[in-house]
Order: structure tokens, then sequence, then C-alpha cells
């Protein structure tokens, strides 16, 4: 395991190298092609150290399992053993899976290969290859130019890709890096403010005490409710609704019954519909208005004489008939 260990090692070596040339190059895109991969072996040394020291542990409880048979609180080291055995490539582990599979049950052993809740967490999370997100790579490789002193200056979209993943996972920036296009803004939520605007806005209308319709109700806009801004609804001190007073939405009596309405424009109640009183001039005539006669100088020139008959029509009809 050890002498395994160290060739991985020496592997990452190599691809370190390889990506710093690429850097050098201006080739974006190769290395970080390259460095999918060097995070992916760099992630399977835990691995190494890991099932190493679970055989150390297998190896100095030969005499209890030899005795007693597998004990089952080490049913996770058998688990991650027989999974991690062909994955990583040990002659020798691949061996020791055999054994460990003829004194455990079949259907264990099956098992081990597919669900990894039976592993260890620091193997089930790295002993497969899996593609790392572009975030990651931009940093790895940044990590990389900054050990190897080299002049690495990542694109506007690369930029974009490592300041997402740094604020998704809480870690911080690498410094200096913004792209040719200039620093990337990062995303800071500001705090919530109360919109005032909405407190200025009338709320709904508010109906007054005992029913009927609420203040400005059938109003023209401008002012309260009523004409130069008077309400058109005012409530007497003592409380109570005035006389005929409409019963309110909820169904509230009214004191008296209310007269039926004619259906027409709406007046405050202040508004009298009756023609404005002429000033008394003395019986003079005001310049501008017509004099009517009194209703009964008024005649109609067809009516006929009082005690006048149908029939004296009719007879100066025939009169006038012997004449022609």
């Amino acid at each position: 395991m050890n002498i395994h260990r160290s060739k991985k090692l020496a592997g990452v070596a190599k691809k370190k190298d390889d990506i710093c040339k690429h850097l050098e190059a201006g080739n974006e895109v190769n290395a970080k092609i390259w460095c999918e991969t060097l995070i992916n072996e760099e992630n399977l040394i835990p691995v190494y150290d890991v099932v190493s020291t679970m055989c150390d542990q297998i190896n100095g409880r030969l005499t209890q399992i030899e005795k007693f048979g597998p004990p089952k609180d080490m049913n996770a080291t058998f688990a991650t053993v027989i999974h991690a055995a062909p994955k990583l490539d040990v002659d020798e582990l691949l061996k020791v899976r055999q054994q460990i599979g003829a004194l455990l049950e079949p259907e264990f052993v099956k098992e081990c290969d597919t669900n990894y809740d039976l592993l260890n967490p620091v193997v089930a999370k790295n002993i497969d290859f899996k593609t790392p997100e572009e975030g990651e790579v931009i940093m790895r490789l940044c990590q990389l130019a900054k050990e190897r002193n080299i002049d690495y200056k990542p694109t506007h979209e690369a930029c974009q890709a490592l300041h997402a993943y740094c604020l998704r996972k809480g870690i911080p920036a690498p410094e200096g890096v913004g792209g040719p296009d200039g620093p990337v803004p990062t995303y800071a939520p500001q705090p919530q403010m109360q919109d005032f605007a909405a407190l200025d806005q009338p709320g709904p209308p508010q109906n007054p005490p005992g029913g009927g319709m609420p203040p400005g109700a059938g109003m023209p806009p401008g002012g309260g409710g009523g004409y130069g801004g008077a309400p058109a609804y005012l409530p007497p001190a003592g409380g109570q609704p005035p006389i005929y007073q409409q019963p309110g939405p909820m169904g509230a009596p009214a004191a008296y019954p209310a007269p039926m309405q004619p259906q027409g424009p709406s007046y405050p109640s202040h508004y009298n519909p009756s023609p404005p009183q002429l000033p008394d001039m003395g019986g003079q005539p005001v310049a501008g208005v017509p004099v009517m006669p009194p209703p009964e100088e008024q005649k109609d020139p067809n009516d006929k004489p009082n005690g006048a008959d149908a029939t004296d029509d009719f007879q100066a009809r025939i009169d006038a008939l012997k004449n022609l």
C-alpha cells in the first residue's frame, strides 16, 4: 500500500509540471482538462491512507476473527476494504477481499459494492472519479500558479465561476484574480428597506359608527370627500347616527326607516338641489330675468268663452253656407 501511494504521489507531481507548462503557454483549456485529473488523483491519497490503516486493523484482530468469526463492529472496515480493492488496483488487496468475502455472507459482499452508506465517509467521498466544478478547477490552477510564480490571469468567465464557487462554499477567493476585463463584482445582498411610499397611500375606507356610507363615498376626487376638502359625513357629538341613516354593510338597523332614494348623482349632505331664490326688488323687474304673467292671465287664444255651446259653431257654419 505504501509503494502504491508513493507512485501515486509521483504521478501527481508530474501532472503539476505539465499543468504549469500549459499555464505558461497561455493554454487555459488544456490546463483545465489536466487539472480535473489532478484533483481526482489528489483525492485518492487519503483513500490509500484509510485503507492501509484498516488493513492493519484486520491484521491485528486475525486471532479473534479465527476463533469467534467476523465481529459486528468491523462491518464498516470489511465493507470499505471490499469496495476499495478493485478500484485501487492493488493485487494484494484483491486477495484480502477474497478472504474476507469467504467469511461473510454473499449478500453483504454484494451490498458493499453498491451501498456507500456502509463505507468509511472519506473513502465513500473520494474513491470514485468525479468531474469537479469549474470554480474548483480555476481555484486549483490559481494555487499552482502561485506556487510556481506563474503570471496566470483567468478569463472573465473563469473568474465568474471562481467567485461563485467561493461564495457558495464560504471560502475567500484568491487575491488579485479579476480577469482581463477588470474585477468581477461580488454579490452582496442589501438589507431589505421598508416601502415608506406604501404607508402614504390611503387605506380602505372605514365605515362611520352605526353603519352608513364611508366618508367621501361617491364624491369627486380631491379633498376629503366633500367640497373644499370638507368631509361628507360628520357624526354628531353624542355618537348616535342621524335620522334616516342608511344601514351599514353589516346590516345594522337605522334609527328610522329610510325613504327610497332616486338613482342619480350623489351629493354631499350640505348641498341644496333647489333653485336659487331671487332677491326681492320691490316688484321691479330685474335685468336679464324674464317677467312671467300670473297664472290666471295666461290664456289660450283658442279657448271658447264660458257658457258657449257646441251648437253655436254648427249654426254658424249653416248660415255661412246659405250666404254662398
